[in-house]
């Protein structure tokens, strides 16, 4: 294993091996101090991420947090106040330090009586062994196209997603009209929203692959997406705080004639994930 990372508070002692590249489990150990304030503690990973213009490396600077499932434990004292237990590391969870939006993995430690210990993971980039996913398919779904002009002509399409095999994207696009030709874009990007700012993206995308969509049939595009090798971007990840959010989106970007109106673009969102073998 890499480090050995340790924290302490009044209730309580944690140590922790911190994961190497491709490590399946985080090994914990908690020591409940003698006569200290509780016997009882939960401890859980969390993602927090933080906007890079925020320099200073503390606590309060990392504003948003998100639970990481499955990575929730409760712990007791026991006979000689000392336990040990394994927790699986989901495939997505990584450090990521981008243009703007930087995401480390905290490991939190939490008494009944509200002692905390937080040991900020540096775990590198996902295994070798992992590959993207898109959650939720095959999907079907009626989008409208994006800008001004496709709003006001009303234009609608149904695109159609469904994996046809590890890592391949097939995509269907039909109209009311004859199409044209055009491409399909898959994108990552760091975003920002925020109730008092206008929603952004940073510039350039983290990955893009791209592929041509071609006439099949009247009225209907095919093409196939690939998606990237896992270590290329991070899973979607979404942080709230408030009315801000920040995070990595994923997008399936279209742009095609449509005889009938011009040049028609739309944009479905994506829900990214990892997987590993075994």
């Amino acid at each position: 294993m890499g480090t050995r990372l340790r924290g302490v508070c009044d209730a309580f002692e944690v140590t922790v091996d911190e994961p190497v590249r491709g490590a399946r489990e985080l090994n914990i150990d908690v020591v409940f101090l003698p006569g200290g304030p509780t016997d009882r503690a939960k401890i859980n990973l969390r993602l927090y991420s933080r906007t890079r213009e925020w320099v200073i490396r503390k606590e309060g600077a990392w504003d948003l947090e998100a639970h990481v499932p499955e990575t929730l434990a409760f712990l007791e004292r026991g006979e000689t106040g000392r336990l040990r237990f394994t927790r699986p590391l989901p495939a997505f969870v990584a450090s990521y330090c981008g243009q703007n939006i930087e995401i480390t993995p905290v490991l939190v430690t939490e008494g009944d009586d509200g002692s905390k210990v937080r040991l900020e993971l540096d775990i590198p980039l996902v295994a070798e062994d992992a590959w993207l996913v898109v959650r939720g398919l095959p999907r079907s779904e009626e989008v409208r196209s994006t800008g001004l002009t496709g709003l006001l002509r009303g234009r609608r399409f149904r695109v159609r997603l469904e994996e046809v095999r590890r890592g391949t994207i097939n995509l269907l696009v039909e109209g009311p009209r004859p199409l044209s030709a055009g491409r399909a874009r898959l994108q990552a990007v760091e975003f920002t929203d925020d109730s008092e700012s206008p929603y952004s993206e940073s510039e350039p995308p983290i990955v893009t692959t791209e592929t041509t969509l071609v006439a099949a049939g009247m009225g209907t595009l095919r093409g196939e997406l690939t998606l990237p090798d896992a270590t290329a971007a991070p899973a979607s990840l979404y942080f709230r705080g408030g009315t801000y959010r920040q995070g990595i989106k994923w997008a399936a970007r279209l742009e095609f004639e449509d005889e009938s109106s011009g040049i028609a673009r739309v944009e479905l969102p994506l829900d990214i994930g990892v997987e590993r073998d075994g």
